[in-house]
């Protein structure tokens, strides 16, 4: 029931979403910037969903894990041989239909809000002192 219920205010508000689009495209956009506007109705829209492709579906498992894991976008607990997604930027777990769901209406992370399908940060190199430098 719940799950039903989340599908339901998605599809509500991807809705609202296409509304928006098709309303914002009716009005003329003089001395307005474009471009501005278009990027913000795609973060709005979700993700590519060849980018959602290229995340993998895999088999839950609670042996790697410590304690239990709670899908934050249904609230329920994952179990034994669920199937789930793994975000690539920040490594949050959710159910497979569950975030497939929230990434066809936004471009975030549910729990830190990162870009789903950026690059990730990379982190400083070590640094490691080289003996050869003559000054």
């Amino acid at each position: 029931m719940l799950v039903l219920c989340l599908y339901r205010l998605l599809s509500w508000a991807c809705n609202r979403v296409d509304n928006a689009i098709a309303a914002n495209n009716d009005h003329d956009h003089y001395g307005t910037n474009d471009d501005h506007v278009i990027i913000n109705i795609k973060e709005l829209t979700g993700i590519d969903q060849s980018v959602l492709r290229s995340i993998p579906v895999v088999d839950f498992s609670s042996k790697d894990f410590k304690h239990n894991v709670e899908c934050v976008v249904c609230l329920s607990e994952l179990v034994e041989g669920d199937k789930a997604r793994v975000l690539p930027t920040c490594n949050h777990l959710f159910h497979a239909d569950c975030i497939d769901s929230w990434l066809r209406c936004q471009s975030t992370c549910p729990i830190c809000r990162n870009k789903v399908g950026s690059v990730p940060l990379v982190t400083r190199p070590e640094f490691v002192p080289d003996n050869n430098i003559s000054v």
